[in-house]
């Protein structure tokens, strides 16, 4: 039986709706202009939505479209949803300092009423969470005291390298660049200024940088109230060390110093190690908790024989990170095996010291080398499906993955799932129908590239950071002043069921070098 117009306009937004999740819906009239339809066709389709439960909505208020997991009118008590937006203040869902979304914005995406919306403003209101700025309701609690100093002039905070250099490559490498511009941004905002500083003391006749332990505690002392606090950087440090330079950006323990541990190496600088140091903070890369998270996606699409593919010319980590990788597997149920190999054909050498971009584009341009070789031996060998096999001999590492029935690649960080998921496309296997790829870091260059990735909540330590210095909002902390950073996947859409029903062994093997 063939559907009347506004039907087929309504099947045509519920797939949207399936499609994009639940949320706020344009108004009728320009969803008709949107659909091409008339107002009342529209209206006709949106009635049989909610007829049908997958739209609702209220005068004055929009449509909404419904959750069809959750049963419709679920509601978050005033006090449960007070902590929910109070977690999101201290995270930076809802930076300090900064409007709060309208109350139609939590009525629409979270479920709740307006009085709930109101109870919980109220609540956050009363614990100086929140604060009325004229009409607008403004995140973190009201500012006490200006940051102005004395006379006018701006505060400063210093941030510490080991080296002026490692500054450079933290900007210009993407692993950084999502921490560094968050801080940076409410420093800015708040009218601080931030000054570099580096540890080694610099060659004689070089006057860029402050450097050495002398002559910047001579320039603490020299700033006066100025001084708010620091910044600290550097893997893994000398605990005896990096305790006489805490000592140094927090004389007596007044002002902050955070100590950013990019690698999660450095957990013996803890607060008991600084001599117990309450303004003293170890913020951390949680690796341990962003491999489960990589393993616990995997294995939810029923991986259970994973290749993880390494580069020795990347340094250590990456070593690390797979034995890492290795024992987590090893303690989930059902066990997970990692298959180990090591990329150390002249094919991946393109060198460490370029920019992602000029990564991307090196790789891209070894690709069509190697594509353009073959191509020229077509005839020769029978076509495409030949060229995929010519094209895997030149990479015996990840053949061996192959052979081994892996369906899915873990690859170190976002650098290499790009060489990885470049690799699968110039031997032609499928991602991810024929094999799934996860990475780490989600880097600001890594959003061109279609792999999921785990996010270690670098932007949001940032914040919080910054605002551990400003002093503006709680901190939570463990007892030794730690702060782990806050793993999610970013699903890129690289993470598939393996092919066939068999997740392993020779099965898997077949079934990719058949497709090649």
């Amino acid at each position: 039986m063939s559907h009347s117009k506004f039907e087929s306009v309504a099947e045509r937004l519920g797939d949207r709706i399936k499609r994009d999740g639940p949320g706020c819906l344009p108004a009728i009239h320009r969803l008709a202009r949107e659909y091409r339809v008339s107002y009342v066709t529209m209206w006709k389709a949106v009635r049989l939505l909610a007829d049908q439960g997958i739209l609702a909505g209220r005068k004055g208020a929009g449509t909404l479209a419904l959750d069809p997991e959750q049963p419709a009118g679920i509601q978050l008590s005033a006090d449960r949803f007070a902590q929910q937006l109070e977690s999101g203040v201290l995270d930076g869902k809802y930076p300090a300092g900064r409007p709060m979304p309208k109350f139609d914005y939590f009525i629409f995406n979270e479920r709740v009423s307006r009085a709930t919306v109101s109870g919980a403003f109220g609540r956050l209101s009363r614990r100086n969470m929140i604060y009325k700025q004229g009409k607008r309701w403004i995140a973190g609690p009201r500012p006490a005291r200006s940051f102005r100093c004395a006379g006018g002039d701006q505060p400063v905070v210093l941030i510490v390298v080991p080296h002026a250099y490692d500054w450079y490559n933290m900007n210009i490498g993407g692993f950084m660049q999502p921490y560094i511009s968050s801080f940076k941004n409410e420093f800015l905002r708040n009218g601080i200024s931030l000054s570099l500083v580096q540890q080694e003391k610099p060659a004689a006749g070089t006057t860029q940088v402050v450097g050495g332990i002398d002559d910047v505690r001579a320039l603490v002392r020299s700033l006066g109230d100025r001084y708010r606090g620091a910044l600290m950087f550097g893997n893994a440090p000398d605990v005896r060390e990096h305790r006489d330079w805490v000592a140094e950006m927090s004389p007596a323990g007044k002002v902050p110093a955070v100590y950013f541990d990019s690698a999660g190496q450095g957990g013996s600088c803890v607060r008991s190690s600084m001599g117990g140091n309450r303004r003293y903070f170890r913020m951390y890369l949680d690796e341990i908790g962003g491999v489960k998270l990589a393993l616990e996606a995997l294995a939810a699409a029923g991986h259970r024989t994973i290749g993880m593919p390494i580069m020795s010319i990347r340094g250590d980590w990456p070593q690390r990170r797979r034995a890492l990788s290795q024992e987590c597997a090893a303690r989930m149920r059902p066990a997970i095996t990692i298959v180990a190999a090591d990329q150390d054909e002249p094919f991946w050498d393109i060198g460490i010291d370029t920019t992602d971009l000029d990564r991307f584009t090196k790789f891209n341009a070894r690709f069509d080398e190697y594509v353009a070789k073959i191509n020229r031996q077509r005839r020769e060998t029978g076509g495409f499906r030949a060229r995929g096999r010519r094209f895997i001999d030149h990479t015996p590492s990840m053949a061996g993955l192959l052979d081994a029935g892996v369906t899915a690649l873990m690859s170190p960080n976002d650098a290499m799932a790009h060489e990885h998921y470049s690799w699968c496309r110039a031997a032609g296997i499928d991602v991810p129908g024929r094999l799934s790829i996860i990475s780490f870091d989600n880097t600001p260059n890594a959003v061109v590239l279609p792999v999921s990735t785990i996010d270690f909540g670098f932007a949001q330590l940032g914040y919080i950071a910054a605002h551990i210095i400003i002093g503006d909002i709680p901190l939570r902390a463990d007892r030794e002043g730690g702060i782990p950073g806050a793993c999610t996947l970013v699903d890129r859409g690289s993470v598939g069921r393996p092919v066939g029903k068999e997740n392993s062994g020779s099965r898997n093997s077949v079934e990719l070098r058949r497709m090649i």
